[in-house]
């Protein structure tokens, strides 16, 4: 399906052989996130899939289940920001960083959250 043809909440776009569905930049989830990101700390040495599962996730998990869990969501959404290309692999390793157009378009999306319409966004 594609974004004319859908009519429901989330749609599916074809890039090549990988079908990435679109992401919704500005919930709240996303927006910190993004802050996250954009925060400078993964600048230099970029990020691991744990880096990112102590930014989401604010407790240890309970049990090797909920751990496997959480290494899947994980990796999940940083195939899903792979696929917008807002992150990039970095060559021969396990980290990633945020690519330029991520820097833009996350900025963008923080902007309009916090500084151009929050009071819009908030009662959606």
């Amino acid at each position: 399906m594609g974004r004319a043809g859908s009519q429901s909440h989330t749609s599916q776009e074809q890039k090549g052989d990988a079908l990435v569905h679109e992401q919704y930049p500005v919930t709240k989830e996303n927006i910190e996130l993004f802050k996250a990101f954009l925060s400078g700390e993964f600048a230099l040495n970029g990020f691991r899939n744990t880096d990112l599962q102590q930014k989401i996730f604010d407790t240890k998990p309970k049990d090797r289940a909920e751990a496997k869990r959480r290494i899947h969501r994980t990796s999940s959404l940083i195939a899903k920001l792979r696929g917008h290309r807002l992150i990039n692999k970095v060559q021969n390793s396990r980290l990633y960083q945020v690519s330029l157009h991520g820097v833009r378009t996350m900025w963008t999306a923080v902007r309009l959250h916090d500084v151009d319409f929050p009071a819009a966004i908030n009662l959606a």
